[in-house]
């Protein structure tokens, strides 16, 4: 019984794997936030108190925060480590930590950071709040580049106040894998904006294009539009999130007619010389 009071072991959580493009530009990596748990067991009786100071910190209702604390009160298995906010801002972190609130654990937490907001953002895909990849290249490589988490088994004092020991083991975290992708970000850009302009122009509902190296296959850029913001993928649409150059189906049209002309060239039934009559178009 007191060794549940006075030991905690907390999560040391690996840094996912960067993202670049073909020349070595960073096009996702990792800032760190801090997110706020409370210890409902040690704040007791000021849970009013505390639900106080984060409602006017985060501008959320004090029932938001008394409800969270209330609950892990009634959840036996839950009841001492309970989410407050997460991936918050350092400069209104700083407000939370100058409250010197007793019973709040701080744990410095990695978020991702896709450096081009919406561009390449449906090939990209992104994380969830748990840095998990949900769509793109994020889900795709997730294995890859979340990499292993450690952790640390912390001593409280009588105040909450909570530090490592040495007398216990700590796994450090193993950090995930980068990742080069073959897209050009000089490229990709400059796609991103002739495509926006072209759906525009010609009151589309949306568009793909894509550029590929012909003597290799490599994939160079490839845009979608409308497209997402991975930064703030919860105020996109979700049909935005698919790539729908790979998971759509389409008639290839006049990409297709060069194997037919190949073929024809190749049994000897058209020369070069040869004029054929269009009608005007329709053909």
């Amino acid at each position: 019984l007191a060794r549940k009071q006075y030991e905690r072991s907390f999560i040391l959580p690996a840094t996912r794997g960067s993202i670049f493009d073909r020349n070595g530009n960073v096009v996702v990596s990792n800032t760190m936030f801090l997110s706020f748990a409370a210890d409902p067991k040690i704040i007791g009786d000021n849970q009013e108190h505390v639900a106080e100071i984060f409602a006017g910190i985060f501008g959320k209702p004090r029932s938001f925060y008394l409800e969270k604390l209330r609950e892990s009160d009634q959840n036996q298995n839950n009841k001492r480590f309970v989410w407050l906010e997460r991936r918050v801002k350092p400069d209104i972190a700083q407000r939370v930590e100058s409250a010197k609130l007793d019973g709040i654990v701080i744990i410095n937490e990695p978020k991702r950071l896709y450096h081009y907001d919406e561009l390449a953002g449906a090939l990209l895909g992104f994380t969830n709040i748990d840095n998990k990849g949900i769509s793109g290249i994020e889900l795709q490589y997730d294995n890859e580049m979340k990499g292993v988490n450690g952790s640390v088994v912390m001593q409280r004092d009588g105040l909450g106040r909570v530090r490592p020991s040495a007398d216990y083991p700590r796994s450090e975290p193993l950090n995930g894998k980068d990742l080069c992708l073959t897209i050009d970000v000089t490229y990709q850009s400059i796609v991103d904006e002739e495509l926006k302009h072209g759906v525009e122009a010609n009151k589309a509902d949306g568009g793909c294009a894509l550029i590929l190296n012909p003597k290799t296959g490599e994939v160079l850029a490839l845009s979608i539009y409308p497209s997402i913001n991975p930064n703030d993928a919860g105020s996109s649409d979700v049909a935005a999130a698919r790539n729908r150059v790979v998971s759509d189906v389409f008639e290839p049209g006049s990409v297709f007619k060069v194997v037919t002309a190949t073929a024809a060239y190749e049994q000897n039934l058209v020369t070069p010389e040869m004029r054929f009559n269009a009608e005007h178009g329709k053909m």
